[in-house]
């Protein structure tokens, strides 16, 4: 990794970045937006290294397994690549895909929640849920790890 790349930023997935480099007009046309969006949001994926990646976990102090049960969900749900690594500070509003254009709205989140709530024998209620679109991903963990049965986290 040379001197440039080190001092460079990972940059977080944010919705207020990633919609402004979209026509508006392309919003008329679901499938032409969605497709340019996630497009948009892998380039930014593509871009982070994992040591980076990880420091910027490790400043946070988030229960590993949690983060880790989490990116993975939101990688197999939401079809994300199997490379991307996921940032504290990136939107869940990106993460879970709220920004699609659709007609109808999908399970994937209640697919999420009901793996996360098994996995670690806990109940997210439906405030935090409601919630979720305005998080980041680390904000959202730090409010679940209160929740995780302290056996279910080792």
């Amino acid at each position: 990794m040379g001197q440039a790349e080190a001092e460079q930023e990972l940059t977080p997935l944010r919705h207020n970045q990633i919609g402004q480099t979209i026509s508006g007009w392309l919003k008329l046309i679901p499938c032409i937006y969605n497709n340019l969006y996630k497009r948009k949001c892998c380039s930014i994926l593509r871009d982070r290294h994992e040591a980076k990646a990880r420091h910027a976990w490790a400043e946070g102090r988030w229960d590993v397994r949690l983060m880790e049960a989490v990116c993975k969900g939101i990688r197999d749900y939401y079809f994300w690549p199997r490379w991307s690594l996921f940032l504290p500070q990136d939107d869940c509003y990106v993460l879970l895909e709220l920004w699609r254009l659709q007609i109808a709205d999908g399970l994937e989140l209640v697919g999420l929640i009901l793996d996360i709530e098994r996995e670690f024998s806990c109940s997210l209620p439906g405030e935090m849920i409601e919630r979720f679109p305005r998080m980041t991903l680390g904000e959202w963990i730090a409010q679940m790890q209160p929740l995780i049965q302290p056996e279910a986290a080792r």
